[in-house]
């Protein structure tokens, strides 16, 4: 977005040398995933060195908000900021954008007060947490006693179940011990469960949140269960202190949803797996990596399970599981011990509109970033690329490896050709589909700002964009 190019050689070299599968998988030893930490801690200030100074080129003349997601709606914040907030919190304020661009910088003035604020109240010993279109009933322990959907007017969960269960499962695969579930893991199941009343922390009008804290043996969760007034998505952040060997803890949300196939989300796609067990073949294929998030989907409604930075789901007939701890023993005696710090977070999808899925799931994972003003900042920006026509996710922008243009690569999420729609941030000069390695092999129809491109079911595309002129404002 700035047009930096920053020497980002050692981060990048650090962080392939850390993709080991060892490593990205957590199977390995003590001693590797120290160096594996320090690894990442200066991966994070060469990457966050580069981020403050593209950050502080693209500066409005006035206090910003930085959306490198790839996906434009509406997205609340968190800011030390406090001035014209519409609610206070521990240490700063929330705002709230009805409709912030992707790939774009706005001024954080444009915030908005919510049509309708979220409420917490109490019924006893159950929270209700309630928008505009979801009603939340927690229980004791932290369990979803009911989310019903009041624009959709039906229950999401399972009739006589609760939400957000906490399983733990004796964990003792036959051989490689951090490498495998057993098929019969579920033999040996109990429930990670705690009595105390929630306690409400945050009640509104743009977020309202529960405190709960369970102890189970020698370990302890605590989670903040948070509604907000603009989504539907209900988050769990979740800390936990683990001192448990061998046990697989999982979270799991029993839904209203029939479908035979749940979908994963992959990298540039999606893969999908029967929700029954009938075959040899597909119980062979229980635990599932994903990577932002799983669902279930029927004609007009779908439930996804959505996380920060958890990977392994399984999905039987209704039901939806996250794992988030397995704690092996071998060949790492303190694997998984000590502090743990996710968010999961449950979504309702009237309509099943794929939009709404890959929105909040680029919300949960890619933070937003405040940014001070600069005297000669630009008063305002228009969107470094947007989406006109078309349902695919610009993945990446970056500038193109002979300097010449702007590289977008993009890809088709849910197995549709189309024709897409983009529409640049300045005016156009040339517009062409490259091979991945950037070399042209067929021209674009472009109009002024925008450029015309079929996308095949699933493709992923790279396109070159050259710039002609004056961009249109503030680039």
């Amino acid at each position: 977005m700035a047009g930096l190019n920053p020497d980002l050689t050692e981060a990048w070299q650090l962080l392939c040398l850390n993709q080991f599968h060892d490593i990205l998988t957590g199977t390995s030893v003590t001693e590797v995933f120290a160096d594996a930490r320090r690894d990442y801690a200066r991966i994070m200030d060469m990457a966050e060195m580069a981020a403050a100074q593209a950050a502080a080129a693209c500066a409005l003349d006035t206090v910003s908000v930085a959306n490198t997601a790839p996906t434009t709606g509406p997205r609340m914040m968190f800011c030390t900021e406090t001035a014209g907030a519409a609610q206070i919190v521990d240490g700063g304020a929330l705002f709230l954008f009805d409709d912030l661009p992707a790939y774009a910088m706005t001024r954080l003035a444009q915030s908005v007060q919510p049509d309708t604020p979220v409420t917490c109240r109490t019924e006893g010993d159950t929270a209700i947490l309630e928008n505009a279109t979801l009603r939340v009933a927690v229980g004791p322990g932290g369990q979803l006693h009911s989310v019903y959907d009041k624009v959709a007017q039906r229950e999401v969960l399972a009739e006589g179940q609760h939400g957000n269960q906490l399983q733990a499962f004796e964990d003792r695969p036959i051989c490689w011990d951090a490498w495998d579930i057993d098929p019969d893991f579920e033999d040996r199941q109990e429930t990670v469960q705690g009595h105390a009343a929630p306690e409400i922390i945050e009640s509104g009008p743009l977020r309202a949140a529960l405190r709960i804290t369970t102890h189970w043996r020698n370990s302890r969760v605590t989670q903040a269960i948070r509604l907000c007034a603009h989504s539907n998505r209900i988050d769990f952040e979740t800390e936990v202190d683990w001192h448990e060997t061998h046990t697989l803890l999982k979270a799991a949300f029993p839904t209203t949803v029939t479908a035979p196939v749940a979908q994963f989300d992959i990298e540039w796609g999606m893969i999908e797996r029967p929700t029954t067990r009938a075959t040899a073949f597909d119980a062979a294929r229980f635990e599932v990596p994903a990577q932002k998030w799983a669902q279930l989907a029927e004609p007009g409604y779908a439930v996804a399970l959505l996380n920060d930075c958890k990977y392994g789901y399984d999905v039987k007939s209704a039901t939806l599981r996250l794992t988030l701890i397995k704690s092996s023993t071998s060949p790492d005696p303190l694997a998984d011990q000590g502090r743990h710090i996710f968010t999961y977070s449950l979504l309702p999808i009237p309509g099943a509109d794929t939009r709404v899925l890959h929105h909040a799931a680029h919300d949960l994972n890619a933070p937003m970033r405040v940014v001070g003003a600069t005297p000669h900042g630009a008063a305002q920006t228009v969107p470094l690329v947007r989406l006109v026509a078309g349902d695919v996710i610009v993945e990446t922008v970056k500038p193109a490896e002979d300097g010449n243009g702007i590289i977008l690569r993009l890809y088709e999420p849910s197995g549709q050709a189309q024709t897409v729609v983009l529409e640049y941030g300045c005016v156009i000069r040339s517009a062409e589909r490259t091979k991945f390695d950037e070399e042209p092999f067929s021209t674009l129809a472009i109009h002024g700002r925008q450029a015309d491109c079929a996308v095949g079911s699933f493709e992923i595309v790279s396109i070159r964009l050259c710039q002609t002129g004056e961009p249109t404002s503030g680039h």
